[in-house]
């Protein structure tokens, strides 16, 4: 029993593993605390306070515009994983070689997702059609049990 189950796992990463590549228009999982695809590179990290209110995300988008399609915006969307409900946390920013989003901590209590889009210029911004996402829920708040 154990070994069908060690068999089927492995087969699920192998199929997963396979299965990420990131071509322009498609949706691509940052699982990790560093993500790279197409020239944008994802770091975030948690910078702990005394309290979850004190505590902060910080999401570092880095661009390398030579190794990139031609992307020229961002935005950023707190997604409820259950729901699906989903607002703004920036929208319609230029995007740079280097920029930071902070965010309180407690902002991910139930948004636990973040999807970062990337738009080539003002036209597919408006019009809601990102070249690039890359999302991921890695920014959840876990519950120690004490």
């Amino acid at each position: 029993m154990r070994s069908r189950s060690a068999i089927l796992i492995g087969a699920f990463f192998l199929w997963a593993l396979l299965g990420q590549t990131a071509p322009a228009g498609q949706e691509v999982h940052g699982a990790d605390s560093s993500f790279r695809a197409q020239g944008v590179t994802i770091l975030w990290a948690i910078l702990k306070g005394s309290a979850e209110e004190s505590s902060f995300v910080h999401i570092r988008i880095l661009h390398d515009a030579a190794s990139s399609l031609a992307l020229k915006f961002f935005g950023i969307e707190a997604v409820d994983p259950f729901s699906k409900e989903r607002s703004w946390v920036v929208r319609g920013e230029l995007l740079q070689a280097i920029q930071t989003v902070k965010s309180v901590r407690t902002e991910f209590r139930d948004k636990t997702e973040r999807w970062l889009h990337f738009y080539t210029d003002r036209e597919s911004l408006e019009r809601g059609r990102p070249a690039l996402t890359i999302f991921s829920t890695a920014y959840r708040i876990r519950r120690r049990k004490c």
